[in-house]
């Protein structure tokens, strides 16, 4: 289901992301200890960064779904209580 896949997909984001910060610290600190350009360490902070945008766009994603199919089951729960209601009326 697209649920399963979403979440999957967060979670293997959320590695991704422990990954890249790990990079990033370990790029700065070579970087200070002169071992190492600040390209590198701006690599790893753009990498890092759109790491965050896709768990951003992932994770809006995911709460879209939910809310669809919120939507979807209280649209129809709605509906067949009010059917349940109007017969009962019709039978008074």
């Amino acid at each position: 289901t697209r649920e399963k896949n979403l979440f999957s997909r967060l979670t293997l984001l959320d590695r991704e992301l422990a990954i890249a910060g790990q990079t990033f610290k370990e790029a700065m600190f070579r970087y200070v200890n002169g071992e190492e350009t600040f390209l590198s360490v701006l690599l790893a902070d753009i990498s890092q960064d759109r790491l965050e945008q896709d768990n951003m766009c992932c994770q809006r994603a995911l709460l879209l779904n939910r809310a669809q199919l919120l939507q979807a089951l209280g649209a129809t729960a709605g509906a067949h209580a009010f059917d349940q209601k109007s017969k009962g009326i019709a039978q008074k």
